[in-house]
């Protein structure tokens, strides 16, 4: 059979029973309802990765040299550009 033949025949149950489609939508709709209660959401992307990682391990060697911070700094420094060191003053601090 075609693939078109079984969406013919869907659309006809679904124009027959709009009733009985729209209970078992809702049905399910309610058991991930449900089931989205118990979810838990925890943004911390570093528990995602294994603690041995070597990029994990860095980032808690920075955290325990700087403090922790939510912020991350990305220094650039590029020659001809505007993020080259010796085209801003010194700062007096």
């Amino acid at each position: 059979m075609k693939l078109h033949h079984y969406y013919r025949r869907f659309a006809l149950f679904v124009t027959e029973y709009p009733k009985t489609v729209i209970a078992v939508m809702l049905a399910i709709t309610a058991l991930f309802g449900i089931a989205a209660v118990s979810l838990q959401i925890d943004p911390d992307p570093w528990k995602m990765i294994p603690a041995e990682d070597p990029a994990v391990v860095y980032w808690n060697e920075v955290e325990e040299l700087f403090g922790k911070s939510d912020a991350a700094i990305v220094a650039v420094v590029a020659p001809g550009t505007i993020y080259n060191p010796r085209r801003w003053p010194r700062s007096t601090s």
